[in-house]
């Protein structure tokens, strides 16, 4: 403590790292009352690693709170979004194209060309390849070949 500190802490700072910890149990605990509760009430994948909020006015605030302090594009939204790490493992829990687990963005962001022609725009990680003697093979099915333009090089 630096003279004339009262050595109270920055309560907005403690809510906001509060806050993600929530997200951070909605992403861990599976089979937990309270998830499969909120994910009923706001009719989320049970197995989607972040909460997803529409514009409704029957949201909770409190609900609402806990999801927009994660997505806040400030340095305590990124400090939360950077510290969450994620493990496909077996790919039945993450989205392929919607969920951020490969890059700094979801792959239908990235790959918008692609992920236009695909065929399955809400499957798993599993549904787009398996493993075939211990290495992954993709299988991701579009509606048409690419053209040589629309792949980089």
């Amino acid at each position: 403590m630096t003279d004339g500190e009262l050595g109270i802490r920055d309560l907005n700072l403690q809510n906001r790292a509060l806050l993600g910890k929530w997200i951070w149990k909605f992403s861990n605990e599976r089979d937990i009352l309270w998830k499969k509760a909120i994910c009923s009430k706001y009719n989320l994948d049970s197995t989607s690693l972040y909460p997803v909020l529409s514009n409704s006015p029957l949201n909770s605030w409190i609900w609402k709170g806990i999801v927009n302090s994660f997505a806040y594009n400030d340095t305590m939204g990124f400090a939360l979004q950077d510290n969450l790490c994620i493990h496909v493992r077996d790919g039945k829990s993450i989205l392929f194209w919607s969920d951020v687990w490969i890059s700094e963005a979801p792959l239908q962001i990235i790959f918008l060309r692609v992920f236009a022609l695909s065929i399955n725009k809400s499957g798993k990680v599993l549904d787009f390849g398996s493993k075939i003697n211990l290495s992954w093979v993709w299988n991701i099915v579009l509606r048409r070949r690419l053209f040589d333009w629309e792949v980089e090089r």
